[in-house]
């Protein structure tokens, strides 16, 4: 089935695959599988987007590490200062990564048929993968 979507909701629609993949059903099991590398291949631009440069991992890392402190503030802000560079590229990668969420995107994914879901499957997890049951 064709599906017309944002790749935010595709997100979202990939965490209710993830949800449902260990439950039992040969068809059922195969469409998510399916539908789970589809997706994939759609989401890779955002998946290297929101990937932290080592620079700001490091950063982040050295900002934890003062946060188990007493009265860390002073030094935290100190090394905000020091390393702005860092956290402005952050936050401009994270403004990248909205924008792409809410880009239109259109693919195919196999349908999930509603006599095909397993009886273990939740209304929270059927909630989670409406834009592909029929």
């Amino acid at each position: 089935m064709k599906v017309t979507t944002t790749k935010g909701e595709l997100v979202n629609l990939m965490n209710g695959l993830y949800d449902v993949k260990t439950l039992k059903g040969r068809t059922f099991g195969l469409n998510v599988c399916s539908n789970i590398d589809s997706i994939k291949d759609c989401l890779q631009d955002l998946e290297e987007k929101s990937s932290p440069t080592p620079e700001f991992v490091k950063l982040s890392e050295q900002m934890h590490k003062l946060t188990m402190e007493e009265q860390p503030s002073e030094k935290i802000q100190a090394l905000e200062e020091e390393n702005i560079d860092i956290i402005e590229g952050r936050k401009l990668q994270i403004k990248e990564v909205r924008a792409i969420l809410t880009e239109d995107v259109s693919l195919n994914l196999e349908e999930l048929k509603k006599d095909s879901l397993p009886e273990e499957i939740s209304a929270d997890q059927i909630m989670k993968l409406k834009l592909i049951l029929v």
